[in-house]
């Protein structure tokens, strides 16, 4: 399984994000597995690789540096499309770098607060996912569905937004499906927005009858006490303010091994770095210096 990470380090919410990066890859450093490797493949802006090239470094991670015009040359007709829009793409399009079956997909205001290797993340050869119900955002399921002109199906559950686990041969066949449909995949997508990556791709796999054979459901998961995301991530500064936070993520047998660290409340990464500090040895690593 190899990992992958938008990154932008300018602009909008963007202004801390490779603070954040270095966070998140010395979180995955630090948790993974003695017998365990793992490629990070960084997907940047072209004016922006030198920076986070020498910025950013790993002692066990493997890191590989993608210009996202490489990975999506149509990029470069849609200059003015949002970042949030340019990050699900190229999600998506990751599998056109990636060698293994199974990507990870992470993003930079993630950390991860238990051991692992990836192995972990399947169990009788499917997939951990965490699900929710696809009736809380019906706008980014009715807008997907059109795309790929199947029925949204708001009643059940989908995959819930990063950290996440796509399958390289599905979104293969995701572009070439939609390549034959429109004529140019991403072309389209970028003139078309309102969808989001990871309810297209749901969709789509409940098109091919991929879902369930692919995805361990709510039900197991929710029994066998199991989950990408930790239940003890913040969305406000109000939940990262709790007492409690982050001791609880890093309790052994907890729910979830990446806590969002939602970036949208613009809470400084040094702030979120003071708390998570005391829990574990070491710190994160930036422009090859240490950085608190």
């Amino acid at each position: 399984m190899e990992a992958v990470l938008p990154l932008r380090i300018s602009g909008e919410w963007s202004e801390h994000d490779l603070r954040r990066a270095s966070m998140l890859i010395f979180s995955i450093d630090h948790f993974l597995k003695a017998e365990s490797n793992i490629v990070l493949n960084l997907i940047c802006r072209p004016d922006e690789i030198d920076i986070v090239k020498s910025a950013l470094s790993a002692d066990r991670v493997k890191i590989n540096i993608v210009n996202e015009i490489d990975l999506i040359p149509e990029l470069k007709k849609f200059p003015n499309v949002g970042g949030w829009y340019k990050q699900q793409l190229l999600k998506l399009a990751s599998h056109q770098i990636v060698s293994d079956e199974e990507i990870l997909i992470l993003d930079a205001d993630l950390f991860c607060c238990r051991e692992f290797s990836t192995s972990d993340f399947f169990v009788d050869g499917k997939l951990f996912a965490d699900w929710e119900a696809r009736s809380i955002h019906s706008d980014w399921w009715n807008q997907s569905s059109k795309v790929l002109g199947v029925d949204a199906n708001l009643d059940m559950y989908g995959l819930k937004p990063t950290p996440a686990i796509l399958v390289k041969s599905v979104c293969e066949k995701l572009q070439e499906y939609l390549t034959n449909k429109y004529g140019a995949c991403w072309e389209y997508l970028l003139g078309n927005l309102g969808w989001t990556e990871f309810t297209i791709y749901n969709l789509f796999c409940d098109k091919i009858g991929a879902t369930h054979n692919i995805y361990k459901d709510k039900n197991w998961m929710f029994d066998n006490k199991k989950s990408l995301r930790s239940y003890d991530s913040f969305s406000s500064r109000e939940s990262f303010d709790r007492p409690n936070w982050p001791r609880n993520s890093f309790i052994e047998n907890k729910n979830g091994y990446f806590m969002v660290c939602n970036s949208n409340t613009r809470i400084e990464p040094l702030e979120i770095w003071q708390k998570i500090a005391p829990l574990v040895s070491g710190e994160p690593k930036l422009f090859g210096k240490k950085w608190s």
